[in-house]
């Protein structure tokens, strides 16, 4: 990687970091340079605007989806769904302080957006639902698909936001096992 690949590549993971932790209104492109560590004049070498930095976050946040459906592949359905369950409550500290990285900003950019073409991370929320109802799909679980990727989704989500406002890891770690039981039941 060269030293050029080196800094975009941390402006990119700062503010992915920052977007998480402050939200991506209240995160500043000095906020990114700094955590960066990173000349504030070299962000605009590398990103035009914050939209643009956003645009890679998303970007890396999609790649690290596809990362985790690859991962997850070799097990059967229902192992795969338990598996995502697990990896987005993950790592419950940081989702005790700051709730999830993608439903966060998806809230917050779904807030401005004035539809949802204009909403950056639609896209991938829903990619997560084709994907989930795709599992349930395949292995066979009694009603739609779609509906029953829905449900967990917005349960998982729903989760997080309980999480970061009640900060009850045991909350976390009961509701976690429950969802583990509805998929099983599915």
């Amino acid at each position: 990687m060269t030293i050029q690949n080196d800094k975009r590549a941390r402006l990119v993971e700062a503010a992915d970091q920052l977007f998480h932790e402050k939200g991506f209104n209240q995160t500043t492109l000095a906020n990114i340079a700094d955590y960066a560590n990173v000349p504030l004049g070299n962000v605009y070498y590398y990103f035009r605007s914050k939209e643009l930095i956003l645009q890679a976050v998303i970007e890396g946040r999609r790649q690290q989806f596809s990362a985790l459906i690859a991962e997850l592949r070799p097990i059967a359905p229902k192992e795969r769904i338990k598996a995502f369950i697990a990896k987005i409550l993950q790592p419950k500290d940081i989702l005790l302080q700051y709730g999830d990285a993608v439903g966060g900003l998806s809230q917050e950019l779904g807030r401005a957006a004035p539809n949802k073409e204009a909403n950056g991370t639609a896209p991938l929320m829903e990619a997560t639902l084709d994907w989930l109802s795709t599992q349930f799909k395949e292995m066979g679980a009694k009603g739609k698909p779609e509906y029953l990727s829905a449900s967990l989704l917005s349960q998982i989500h729903g989760l997080c936001v309980l999480a970061v406002t009640l900060k009850d890891k045991n909350l976390l770690e009961r509701q976690s096992l429950l969802l583990n039981e509805w998929v099983e039941s599915a």
